[in-house]
């Protein structure tokens, strides 16, 4: 891999929070690796954000 591969950069992202990822709270992301190779970028939203209470009762 060279050094400006995606998994260096996705490494460098690693387990720090990241601002956004919603358009209607103010959401952070974290990147974390969960196989070698394999990244997931997980978005918190906040406890009131209209985009996952809906999310949420589509589920229900």
């Amino acid at each position: 891999m060279s050094d400006d591969s995606i998994g260096n950069l996705f490494s460098s992202l690693a387990g720090h929070l990241i601002a956004g990822g919603c358009t209607y709270c103010d959401a952070t992301q974290k990147m974390t690796e969960v196989a070698p190779g394999v990244w997931r970028l997980v978005v918190a939203h906040d406890d009131n954000c209209p985009s996952l209470r809906a999310r949420k009762a589509k589920s229900n």
